[in-house]
């Protein structure tokens, strides 16, 4: 229904302002459909309709989803170096919030890892490492002329790699086929960089 459709949105940052003491993010908005066009709401409950959202905010839902429901606060700093390559500042994780119960968490990461597996999201699968990912492509025109936005997003399950990524390539087609390899690419190059 209406009600648990927006409420399920708003529990996962839509309609929320998003201010971190490393960054600020764009709001990402749910608009539900005027009760007398049910199309529309059903096409809201999918991402479409007037919803807006930010490669950001997907990354960090799905990182909560990798992370047993618990949104970190982003950091844009690791750590900071001395010339001497001494380091005297490191990240300190800090949780923002918790956005899902820990086991519907773990539910939705597996499907994730399974599409990553056998699914659209085959081609992000990077060698070695456990991959979950979605695949998304919306529609930003009604004419058939201007391609869809491709959407990836996903994560590694790997403790010593923890990674999430989202990609959105505006009007380059499908998710799957566009914005899924090229994540896989990025991954494997961030997991060369960490090693």
């Amino acid at each position: 229904g209406r009600a648990s459709i927006t409420a399920a949105a708003e529990r996962l940052g839509f309609n929320e302002d998003f201010i971190f003491s490393e960054l600020s993010m764009t709001r990402s908005t749910f608009t539900q459909a005027p009760k007398e066009s049910d199309l529309n709401f059903v096409w809201s409950a999918v991402g479409q309709y007037k919803d807006i959202t930010s490669p950001m905010h997907m990354c960090l839902i799905t990182a909560s989803i990798a992370n047993d429901g618990a949104m970190m606060e982003p950091k844009l700093t690791q750590s900071v170096l001395t010339l001497q390559r001494i380091e005297y500042h490191k990240l300190s994780p800090k949780e923002y919030k918790k956005l899902l119960s820990t086991t519907d968490a773990q539910t939705i990461r597996d499907m994730m890892i399974q599409t990553a597996q056998e699914g659209t999201a085959k081609s992000a699968q990077v060698a070695g490492h456990t991959v979950g990912g979605k695949t998304g492509t919306a529609e930003v025109s009604n004419d058939k002329n201007v391609k869809p936005h491709s959407w990836f997003t996903g994560f590694v399950h790997d403790d010593d790699y923890p990674l999430a990524i989202a990609i959105v390539c505006e009007k380059a087609g499908s998710g799957s086929s566009v914005s899924t390899p090229m994540a896989g690419r990025i991954l494997n190059k961030a997991i060369e960089l960490i090693d």
